[in-house]
């Protein structure tokens, strides 16, 4: 979803990093409120409702300056343990889209599962190389196992190509 799209039925988390002292508000109640219909301000034009959205936060310690912390919105309950995720960070005055690559790194790293959308774009010709330098050699077996012997898609000419000596 992107930036004020109308709200769907699709079952989708919101993940923000951002630190403490950016958060607005004075209290701990104030601050998580802020966030919150900020996050839903900014992906879909309207307040956060608790009755809608099932929210969740990591390390808001708001008494702390300058502490990482995370936010979490689930939009539209689901059965499913792992909706797609899509990952934000809140810089005091925006929110930005966190970088694919970065995330596939931390997946590998705290050994968590990787999406389909993830190992789609692991299997672009043009990622080999980008995500190998920035991924620890000692996951680079299970980089190539996540990719080897299937068909990529090429991202510039969107056709399929050998996946053998890429």
């Amino acid at each position: 979803m992107s930036d004020g799209q109308e709200v769907s039925n699709t079952p989708m988390r919101v993940a923000v990093q951002t630190k403490t002292h950016l958060v607005p508000g004075d209290d701990f109640y104030d601050r998580c409120q802020k966030i919150n219909n900020l996050i839903c301000q900014h992906l879909w034009n309207q307040d956060h409702e608790y009755t809608k959205y099932r929210w969740s936060i990591y390390r808001a310690e708001f008494a702390f300056h300058n502490r990482t912390c995370y936010f979490f919105l689930d939009h539209c309950r689901t059965n499913n343990d792992e909706p797609p995720v899509s990952w934000y960070k809140w810089k005091g005055t925006e929110f930005t889209p966190e970088d694919k690559r970065q995330l596939i790194r931390a997946r590998f790293r705290y050994k968590m599962k990787m999406t389909e959308a993830e190992i789609e774009f692991m299997r672009r010709p043009s990622e080999d190389k980008l995500l190998k330098e920035l991924i620890d050699p000692m996951f680079w077996d299970q980089l190539d196992a996540l990719t080897e012997g299937k068909e990529r898609v090429d991202d510039n000419k969107g056709q399929l190509v050998d996946n053998k000596g890429q």
